[in-house]
């Protein structure tokens, strides 16, 4: 547009960011498009005889473009208003800024001081909001896909929005080059995350080719899925007899595994996984001992996000046992010292005079410690989970109990599931009439409070009659 008015002219611009600075003088950019208005850039200065460089000017050298840039942020409008009034002499209230503003900008740029202060206010609310929307595990999760995404973007050249059929489907083998298919559908979730946010369409939506490329992709690489194996109790007996008990460390690690292995608990709920604050962990307020065994109350977990409601988790008492959970958690709790309080974390000590919290970490690493090498990758913390599942089933308990029991939403109780040959036995030799009067059970239970139907199960036999004697 101004071209001809450069025609045989040296022009400087000046600007506060120094990569169009660089990108300027250079004749270059890592960036496609930045590239092409650099190309159309140059042939302009050919066809007019113009020459063109860039310097930088600090921010606060330029403080009425940098506050018009700026203007959906708190104080910037006051700041653009004193500023022009002291560079020009009066308030510009009749320059059309909208043009100038950031896509940010969601108030009036002339409200009075009251309904400014009000907005921003209020876009701080929406702003905190709009952060909790994910979980911070989401947030980890997306952060990770958003980084690969960007860097193929950077590689191909292209614009992260909106993205092409064409480069959809590379990025599709580009994942699929060193991820498996079920990983690069979740991959794949960012690209709809990103464009769902900027109002445009998902790319993903009714799209042929990127469905037949991922079907070629699952048909290439395969969709097996390589799950942990179940802790049983003859391996627990195994790790119980390498542990020092004298070490209140063990003592909290032992304690955390019978925990996860009786209560089919998550990690999260058990230990904290290194940030500062964990909702999800049991508070020593929690749990209630009774002559039965203890009730632990989860208030937040993987299925509970909302606080909508309290979940409650029975531990058995098994009475000379050395896989009891009930014994275990008194005798880690008498020796906790101070750390046993009851706004505190369940599974937290006192070393050298430190409160200090058990984290996923260090009882992965103790697990790993304790299992032969042989065993150390096949195993990991949710080994308990699936461990105790696979265990209740062995013993009879049927699957809906198991799903109660476990507080699991859908049916993917089937992939923790890993019952042995006898269990296999029994069901395949199992008659249509014998299946219905279990579903009859099954939904009278249902009916009953959760600790209502554990406890007494586990008394009929179906933990306490387990004999750790006859374990080959």
């Amino acid at each position: 547009m101004c071209s001809e008015t450069w025609k045989s002219k040296r022009v400087h611009i000046v600007t506060d960011n120094v990569c169009a600075m660089w990108n300027i003088n250079n004749g270059t950019s890592v960036n496609l498009a930045s590239l092409q208005l650099l190309k159309e850039l140059f042939d302009l200065s050919l066809k007019f005889n113009f020459t063109i460089s860039a310097s930088v000017i600090r921010s606060a050298e330029n403080c009425v473009a940098d506050s018009i840039s700026r203007l959906h942020e708190n104080g910037q409008l006051q700041r653009f208003l004193d500023t022009s009034n002291q560079m020009y002499g009066y308030n510009p209230y009749v320059i059309d800024l909208n043009r100038h503003m950031s896509v940010k900008s969601v108030f009036p740029v002339f409200a009075d001081s009251k309904m400014d202060t009000l907005a921003a206010q209020l876009d701080t609310e929406v702003e905190q909001l709009r952060s909790l929307t994910f979980s911070e595990s989401t947030k980890k999760c997306y952060a990770t896909h958003l980084r690969t995404y960007n860097r193929f973007c950077n590689l191909i050249g292209c614009s992260p929005t909106p993205l092409s059929q064409v480069n959809l489907c590379r990025f599709i083998a580009f994942l699929g080059r060193t991820r498996k298919y079920n990983t690069v559908t979740q991959y794949l979730n960012i690209v709809r995350i990103l464009h769902l946010e900027k109002g445009l369409e998902n790319p993903l939506t009714g799209n042929f080719t990127s469905a037949c490329v991922l079907k070629g992709l699952k048909r290439k690489v395969g969709d097996s899925k390589r799950r942990k194996k179940p802790i049983t109790p003859t391996l627990l007996l195994q790790i119980k007899g390498k542990l020092d008990f004298s070490n209140i460390f063990d003592v909290c690690f032992w304690a955390a595994c019978l925990t996860c292995f009786f209560g089919l608990l998550r990690i999260s709920n058990v230990c904290y996984g290194g940030s500062t604050s964990n909702k999800h962990c049991i508070k020593r307020s929690d749990i209630t001992f009774s002559q039965d065994g203890c009730i632990i109350n989860i208030k937040s977990s993987k299925t509970i996000q909302y606080a909508d409601r309290i979940f409650q988790v029975a531990l058995p008492f098994m009475r000379d046992n050395p896989l009891c959970p009930t014994s275990t958690l008194i005798s880690f709790i008498s020796k906790a010292g101070g750390a046993a309080l009851e706004s505190n974390d369940l599974f937290s000590y006192q070393w050298n005079g430190i409160s200090t919290r058990l984290c996923q970490v260090r009882l992965r690493a103790r697990l790993k410690q304790r299992l032969s090498l042989a065993e150390e990758t096949d195993y990991n913390s949710h080994s308990f989970r699936r461990g105790g599942c696979s265990f209740l089933l062995s013993s009879g308990v049927s699957l809906t109990a198991i799903k109660a029991i476990g507080d699991w939403k859908s049916m993917a109780v089937f992939d923790y599931l890993q019952p042995d040959l006898k269990t296999f036995q029994i069901f395949s030799s199992r008659s249509r009439l014998e299946e219905c009067k279990l579903i009859n059970c099954v939904r009278y239970l249902q009916s009953l409070p959760i600790h209502y139907i554990y406890l007494p199960l586990l008394w009929i036999g179906k933990w306490s009659s387990y004999n750790v004697r006859n374990i080959a």
